[in-house]
């Protein structure tokens, strides 16, 4: 008797062992197959960045590398550079180290991608003041009539519509944190004025709607988070103006009392004003 049950608890070992050794291999394989799908989604990715970003933008988008974290599933693009569009003179107007955007691995399979969490992390960003407009202006303008064109499209009837692979997009949560703004105008007089981007947070993109076009969320994200800086900047060249106003009458008044020559104010007021705004000669 206890012959049999000694065999019969052998077999069972075994044959737990053989299940056991199968879902291994499943399991092994099943990664294998994943990342070698996410492989070859980054240079995808990084193609669509460069490709259709500047379509989006009017202006030069490039990223250095996209890599797929399979542990922390998420993708993270790293030096990603937008350029300025034509009429203006800084290098560029967005610089990010790195951006994280996490999603739901299993979605990329399906016609809904969903983001959980794009993270763009310490940007800096050039602030140009042009003519009757800013550089971060003309992106976002640039981005309003992509978006609007886009919205056209889709309004066409459906023979009509070439919407490729029809996928959609949602996005949990954008997160802009620890940007600088550097501040470019005439009113700062050659210095180029630090300002903190306070963090910007943008919610349920595409949800409304169950889902949006790449362009569409995109656009929806970029407006966001443009708005935010356009409207530190302009905060900031406020204060910087009526700073540099405040100091240029001082320095007057003072000239008229004892004398000094022009050039010897207008030295104090570039002093005056470096002291004010922390600001460094360009």
């Amino acid at each position: 008797m206890s012959e049999k049950n000694s065999c019969k608890k052998g077999k069972c070992r075994k044959v737990l062992g053989w299940i056991l050794t199968t879902l291994c291999v499943i399991i092994v394989a099943l990664l294998v197959v994943v990342s070698i799908v996410i492989n070859r989604i980054d240079p995808i990715v990084k193609y669509g960045l460069e490709e259709y970003g500047p379509k989006l933008l009017g202006a030069p988008v490039t990223v250095q590398k996209v890599d797929f974290s399979l542990l922390k599933m998420r993708f993270e693009l790293k030096d990603l550079v937008v350029g300025n569009p034509e009429g203006y003179n800084t290098d560029n107007a967005i610089s990010v180290g790195r951006v994280f955007v996490k999603v739901r691995v299993k979605s990329l399979f399906t016609k809904m991608i969903e983001v959980n969490q794009i993270l763009v992390e310490a940007p800096e960003i050039t602030y140009e003041v042009g003519l009757g407009n800013s550089n971060i202006g003309t992106l976002l303008e640039n981005v309003e009539k992509a978006t609007a064109s886009d919205k056209e499209e889709e309004e066409k009837p459906e023979e009509e519509v070439d919407d490729g692979d029809g996928r959609k997009v949602v996005i949990d949560e954008v997160k802009v944190s620890d940007g600088k703004i550097r501040l470019s105008a005439k009113i700062l007089q050659g210095l180029a004025a630090p300002v903190p981007l306070p963090t910007i947070t943008l919610h349920d993109i595409g949800k409304e709607k169950e889902g949006a076009s790449f362009v569409e969320a995109t656009g929806e994200m970029l407006k966001g988070i443009f708005t935010g800086v356009i409207d530190c900047g302009k905060s900031a060249l406020s204060a910087i103006g009526d700073g540099a106003k405040k100091v240029g009458e001082a320095i007057g008044d003072g000239a008229k009392k004892v004398g000094e020559a022009i050039g010897d104010g207008a030295s104090k007021a570039v002093d005056s004003l470096k002291n004010i705004f922390g600001g460094d000669k360009k």
